[in-house]
Formats: C-alpha cells, sequence, structure tokens
C-alpha cells in the first residue's frame, strides 16, 4: 500500500485487529518496508472486535448463566487466588462451554421425539441434523453479552477501533461500539473517529466543475480598442460629411463611404459581442447574444466590403465602356448592389434562425487534480454557441464571403490603371482583400489551436476583426484626407466651379477600340463629369 501510493486522506483501510506489540517493528523485519512506512500506510486503518468483557455498566447484570460478570470475576480470582492477571477470554470461554451444555439439552429433547437420547449417542446424520439445528437456535445474554449464531459465525457485541501510530504498545483506541441486540452502532464522544486529511474519503472522483468566462480585464481592453475604432469611424463620417462637397469626397460617393463607415462600425460592436458571456448577463440571454455576435460581424463585413465592391464595380463599369456615350451610374445603384449582397446574408440569417436556432451548450475542457494524489477533480467548463448543424451553416456563410472577397478582387484588377485618383480605390481595395483573407485565415487557425483557452481564443479572435477592420477603413479613407490637406490639390467646392473636367494621361487598358487616340470619354460621377 505505502509502495503504491494507497494511503492517506484518499483511502480507508478496514483490516485484522492487529494486538501484537510494535507490530510495525516485528513486520518491518519480514516485508520491504521500513517501520516508518508501515506507520504512515497503516494509520488510521478501522479494525472490529469481539467485546469479550461487558462495559463495567453492566458488570452486576443479571445472565442466562445465573451470574453477573462480577460474581464470575470474584469466583474466578478465587479459584485461581488472583495469580492470572489476564481474564478477558474466559467469560468466552464460559460462554461457549454454556452454549454447547444449551445445545446437547435440545439435542436430548429432540432425540427423545424418536425413542433414542444423548446416552444412545451415534455419530449418524440425523443426530448431526439435530445438534445444528440447535446450534442455530441458540440465543441468550452470557457473561461478554449476547451470545447467537448467523450463517455458521457468533453474533455478538463488537468495538471498534482505530490505529491512530505508535501512540501506544498496540497503536489502537475504542471509537466506538456495536450492539448485537439493537442492531445500532454508537460512537465514542471522547475518542471520535479521525479521518486522515480531516474528511470521510470519497468511493471514487469527485468532479468540481469550474466555470470558466472571459476575463474581466482582457473584455474591457477590446472593449476599449473596439470603442476606439468606433470613434475612429465617426471621425471619418464626420469628415465625410463636412466635407462632402469637395470634389475628393464627392467623386467617391460620400453616401456609400457612409454606409461602408456604418458597416465598420458594426464589426467593432461584434468584437464586444464576442467577449460577452454568462460571466456578464444571464445564461437565459446568451442565445439572443449568440445570434447577435454572427449578425453583426457578418452583416458589417457585407455592408463595408460590399460597398467598397460597389464603388469599385462603378469604376470598372465606366472606364471599360468602349462608346463615347457618357455613362452615368448613380448612387441608387450602388446602394442597391450592396442592399442585394445585404438581402443575401439575410435570407441565410433568417433560414438559419429560423429551423436550427443557436444556443448554449457546455463545453468541457481538459480535467486535472486539484493538488498531485487527489480524488478530487477539477472539470474546467464554459458555454458556447451552438446548433444542430453550425459547421454546416458557417460553411455556408465563408463560402459566399469568399466569393465577395474573388468579385472584389476581380474588380480591383481589372481598375488597376485608372490614374484618377478620386476614382480609383483598386490598390485600396487590393490591399484591403489581402488584410482580410491572410488576417481570416490565420484567425480561423490559431482560433482552433487555442479552444481550450477561453481568453486566448476571444483575444485571438478580437484582434484580427480589430486589425483587418481599422486597417481596411484607415487604407480608404486616410489617402482622402490626405488629399484634402494637400497644398496642391483644389478645395474648391462643386457648387463653385459649376461642372470641371479633369484629364489623365492615357494608358494601354483604354487605348483598346480607339485608333486614332484622339476620341474623347465623357464620365458622369455623382453630377460630377470627368473628359476622358
Amino acid at each position: 500500500a505505502y509502495k503504491l501510493g494507497m494511503y492517506g486522506e484518499n483511502y480507508a483501510w478496514f483490516t485484522s485487529n492487529f494486538v501484537q506489540k510494535d507490530w510495525w517493528t516485528n513486520f518491518a523485519s519480514l516485508t520491504n518496508c521500513t517501520a516508518y512506512q508501515i506507520l504512515q500506510a497503516s494509520k488510521g486503518y478501522i479494525t472490529f472486535t469481539q467485546r469479550e468483557v461487558p462495559p463495567p455498566s453492566n458488570h452486576h447484570k443479571m445472565t442466562a448463566t445465573g451470574l453477573t460478570y462480577q460474581n464470575f470475576l470474584d469466583s474466578y480470582h478465587k479459584f485461581t487466588n488472583s495469580t492470572i492477571k489476564t481474564i478477558h477470554h474466559s467469560p468466552m470461554a464460559y460462554d461457549s462451554i454454556w452454549c454447547l451444555a444449551m445445545a446437547l439439552n435440545e439435542t436430548d429433547y429432540q432425540l427423545q421425539k424418536y425413542n433414542t437420547s444423548l446416552a444412545n449417542f451415534k455419530y449418524d446424520s440425523k443426530t448431526g441434523e439435530l445438534f445444528n439445528a440447535a446450534m442455530k437456535k441458540i440465543n441468550f445474554n452470557g457473561l461478554g453479552g449476547p451470545f447467537s449464531f448467523l450463517a455458521g459465525s457468533r453474533v455478538s457485541d463488537a468495538d471498534i477501533l482505530q490505529f491512530r501510530g505508535n501512540i501506544s504498545s498496540v497503536g489502537l483506541v475504542t471509537i466506538g461500539s456495536y450492539d448485537s441486540d439493537s442492531q445500532e452502532v454508537a460512537f465514542n464522544e471522547t475518542e471520535p473517529l479521525i479521518w486522515p486529511g480531516g474528511r470521510v474519503p470519497i468511493d471514487g472522483f469527485e468532479i468540481k466543475y469550474l466555470e470558466r468566462h472571459i476575463s474581466s480585464s482582457i473584455f474591457i481592453a477590446m472593449s476599449v480598442l473596439s470603442g476606439l475604432g468606433v470613434l475612429i469611424a465617426f471621425i471619418f463620417l464626420l469628415i465625410n460629411f463636412t466635407h462632402r462637397k469637395l470634389r475628393v469626397i464627392k467623386m467617391s460617393s460620400p453616401r456609400i463611404n457612409n454606409l461602408m463607415l456604418f458597416g465598420f462600425m458594426l464589426c467593432f460592436l461584434a468584437v464586444i459581442a464576442f467577449g460577452i458571456d454568462n460571466g456578464l448577463v444571464n445564461k437565459t440571454y446568451l442565445p439572443a447574444i449568440c445570434t447577435a455576435r454572427i449578425s453583426l460581424l457578418t452583416i458589417g463585413f457585407t455592408l463595408s466590403f460590399g460597398a467598397m465592391f460597389a464603388k469599385t464595380w462603378r469604376v470598372h463599369i465606366i472606364f471599360t465602356n468602349k462608346t463615347t456615350t457618357k455613362v452615368v451610374i448613380k448612387d441608387r445603384s450602388l446602394f442597391g448592389l450592396t442592399g442585394a449582397l445585404l438581402t443575401i446574408d439575410l435570407i441565410i440569417l433568417a433560414v438559419w434562425i429560423a429551423i436550427d436556432p443557436l444556443r448554449v451548450t457546455e463545453q468541457e475542457f481538459q480535467s486535472y487534480p486539484s493538488y498531485p494524489g487527489s480524488n478530487i477533480v477539477i472539470q474546467p467548463r464554459s458555454l458556447i454557441c451552438n446548433c444542430n448543424h453550425i459547421s454546416i451553416w458557417l460553411a455556408v456563410i465563408y463560402a459566399y464571403k469568399f466569393i465577395l472577397l474573388v468579385f472584389g478582387t476581380f474588380l480591383a484588377w481589372e481598375t488597376r490603371g485608372v490614374s484618377i485618383a478620386e476614382l480609383n480605390d483598386s490598390r485600396h481595395i487590393g490591399l484591403a482583400i489581402y488584410n482580410a483573407v491572410i488576417f481570416a485565415t490565420i484567425g480561423v487557425l490559431v482560433g482552433q489551436l487555442t479552444q481550450s483557452s477561453i481568453d486566448g481564443g476571444y483575444v485571438i479572435v478580437a484582434a484580427f476583426i480589430l486589425i483587418c477592420t481599422i486597417s481596411s477603413m484607415c487604407l480608404f479613407f486616410i489617402p482622402k484626407i490626405q488629399l484634402i490637406r494637400s497644398s496642391n490639390y483644389s478645395v474648391l467646392s462643386m457648387r463653385a466651379l459649376g461642372q470641371s473636367s479633369i484629364r489623365r494621361p492615357r494608358s494601354s487598358i483604354f487605348q483598346a477600340g480607339n485608333d486614332s487616340g484622339n476620341a474623347k470619354k465623357q464620365i458622369s460621377v455623382n453630377g460630377t463629369q470627368a473628359v476622358e
């Protein structure tokens, strides 16, 4: 037991009664353990012993033998002249002889029914059956207490002992007793049962659940960063509105810019929603929060990237027009295209929520003992958003977003040669798509590797959303702010200029289909015309 570590607070040993003096020292020579190791392994074991001597309160109680224990004790000392001090087994021996006498007497009575007696005793089966039946019927109160048999073993009062170590020659103390008449156990108040570790050992492993939440400090930090992102978006929104009549802003469709910024704001709010768990709100609200998370991120991505792709689509249509016809694409067309992309999102989300709504399930992580050798197992767990077919729904959304990114990549490549600063965002869109693809891919992979860490998983998801959103937002609006502040750029309003002409150098991509090279193409964007 010592070598296997099967002792201490997680074990309760019930073993034989060792009454030999300093038995742990004597046993050490018979084993490959030291006396100290035997003491450590056996300390606290519980044993039972038949009570051979009645308690002092019963010393004057009359027994079936016609004697009290005190009468027997006096007679015994008189017979031995008090030369034998130890008499623990004498009452049991007396009761055993009395039991035998009663069994023989009952057997003789039964044999008389068959016209015979013990005087004619023979070793036959009939006599044996009668004697065995008589022994089973034995039940009397002897000198040592109640005396009877059950399944061939004697039933009597018993003492409950516990080994306390080398506090005495045998190390045993009486912690309780068993009364065979009432079949009750009484524990000793002066010597209570002492369990190693101060508690009752558990039969098996006790599982204690540890609820894991996102750290409040991490949530606050990410919420502050998201709030700063919303503030930056609001500043860009204010600049976009204030300078909406400047050529650099007006030709970039300020209302579409507003839609794009609104989408970025939703992405920032999604970061906050991803950090709200049952550590902050009641469990009953979590399904709605789960739905809000996926909805905010999905709609925010479509509004922001969908709006920028719509702007690039307009530039693509204008500059791939091979005729001299005036091309006019107003903002309502861009809103319509963005609205169509958003409608697809809303349909997917509506079908998902209607037939397989998100719910909260428990996710368990690797368990561990509360301390080495303990049978108390700590089981960490947390609440996660889940549904019956979440992998399929996420795959549908990812596939749709991937198609959207491919579409934007195509438009950015097609308009890469446009040199009009007010119209050409293709380079910025390319960088934004690059950021989105890289950070989304890394975020998904790292997120899978950090599932066992609640804080780590949230930090990874939040960081990639913040980096992707802020970088994309700045790529689009900081160049426009630089143009506004540039001294080489005209800051006269369109209302003052009325109609302006913007010329750009020819490039090979626009010379196709125009052999003379002298033809001019008239372009109108938001009422602002440019002549090519």
